[in-house]
């Protein structure tokens, strides 16, 4: 359920401001929400690009004498319509 303009308002007004001392009392109850969150970020940034390049090894740079540009010519198929 929404709160009107009026209750929002007065729900504002009775926030906390953030300090130390606030993060110092709230640290206790969400160091592990905040540790997991965490982790499975980095987890799955890590494996994601550790597949990719599993997936496509890196090649030698003789391969593309013209850097990305020579990739893209070699590995990206022309559209009909655009080229």
């Amino acid at each position: 359920m929404y709160l009107s303009y009026l209750e929002a308002e007065s729900d504002f007004a009775s926030n906390k401001k953030l300090s130390i001392e606030n993060i110092k009392h709230v640290m206790p109850k969400m160091w592990t929400l905040a540790l997991n969150l965490g982790s499975v970020y980095f987890l799955e940034y890590v494996t994601e690009t550790g597949w990719a390049e599993r997936a496509h090894p890196k090649k030698d740079d003789s391969d593309y004498p013209s850097g990305f540009v020579g990739f893209l010519d070699k590995n990206v198929t022309k559209h009909p319509q655009i080229n």
